[in-house]
């Protein structure tokens, strides 16, 4: 609560207890100044208590101001709720280098046993098998 707030309720606060305090001090005063109501016959003494008693509830808006304005600044403001802050990022890890690919060896390792391939067709022999996968 800021300074202006604390004084807004202590105004009004003050307000009310002099509006309700005042029918009261005054019903004191007269009955201690000796008034007469009619039949009845009230002793002056009596009226010390209701004037005791509003000046003692003027008392309410002095202790509003002691605790809600007394020793505030006018930039203080109402707390309000902040969202915690989102954690910082997390340190980006050092890529590592790529290893350089090696050229692919091909499937068949090439055997100086072979012959060269040569541009003419080959000769093929057909060969037929038996059941069992042998020559004939």
């Amino acid at each position: 609560m800021n300074r202006k707030t604390g004084l807004i309720i202590t105004i009004v606060m003050a307000v009310l207890t002099l509006c309700c305090s005042l029918s009261c001090c005054t019903g004191g005063f007269s009955m201690f100044a000796g008034g007469d109501y009619g039949d009845v016959n009230i002793e002056p003494y009596y009226g010390a208590g209701p004037c005791c008693l509003s000046v003692l509830v003027w008392i309410i808006p002095l202790l509003l101001w002691f605790f809600l304005v007394r020793g505030k600044s006018d930039e203080e403001e109402i707390p309000t709720y902040q969202p915690p802050s989102p954690p910082p990022p997390a340190p980006e890890e050092p890529e590592e280098p790529e290893e350089p690919e090696e050229p692919e060896s091909p499937a068949w390792p090439e055997s100086p046993d072979w012959p060269e391939e040569s541009s003419e067709p080959a000769d093929y022999k057909t060969v037929k098998l038996d059941d069992e996968g042998e020559d004939f």
